[in-house]
């Protein structure tokens, strides 16, 4: 796992049940009010609780069977703006993924 040393504050948090392709919420990567409103999260601290998910980062949607797989009870560091906007992830049972965001500024 990446340590995410003097890469800025985390402000916010979001769950995801990724059960079509699914990205980070808009508001949360890039806020429209409070102290880093107009600002680009620069990295994301995702967390699976349950169900492996697939995911990817190049601007295509995963899928359940296409995309990098990350087994349950495993986290995952996404560094830099655009991989964080063109993220997109995926249960691969549906409904039963649980996903934790936190992003940082």
């Amino acid at each position: 796992m990446y340590v995410i040393e003097n890469i800025g504050n985390q402000v916010g948090y979001e769950a995801l049940s990724p059960t079509s392709a699914t990205g980070f919420t808009s508001s949360i990567i890039n806020p429209t009010s409070g102290v880093y409103k107009g600002m680009s999260a620069k990295a994301v601290l995702l967390g699976v609780e349950t169900n492996m998910i697939r995911f990817r980062m190049d601007g295509t949607d995963a899928t359940a069977d296409n995309g990098m797989p990350l087994p349950a009870n495993n986290f995952y560091t996404i560094i830099g703006a655009e991989n964080i906007k063109n993220f997109s992830c995926i249960d691969t049972a549906v409904g039963a993924s649980s996903v934790k965001v936190l992003p940082f500024f």
